[in-house]
């Protein structure tokens, strides 16, 4: 199961500009966390099929499902209060 903070990794890893040449110990870093946080991090992204590894040049990538979970996903996962209706 994801976590809050995975998701705020996987919108990092989204916007990085130079896809693929980040390291966790800089992702750790930039996001105030530990590199063994950001390692269980990318690992259920990684099971969740929202990143994928290059084997070939050992980088990280973001899949074409990351977008899909930002775009319908999220919507329900961080709902604002306000617009829930009262029966």
């Amino acid at each position: 199961m994801l976590k809050t903070q995975d998701i705020i990794l996987l919108c990092k890893i989204i916007s990085h500009k130079n896809a693929g040449k980040w390291t966790q110990s800089k992702l750790a870093f930039s996001l105030k966390k530990s590199v063994s946080t950001i390692n269980g991090s990318i690992h259920r992204l990684i099971d969740a099929k929202l990143i994928y590894r290059d084997p070939d040049v050992r980088k990280y990538y973001p899949s074409t499902l990351c977008l899909e979970l930002l775009k319908h996903g999220v919507p329900y996962i961080f709902y604002d209060n306000k617009n829930i209706l009262e029966l």
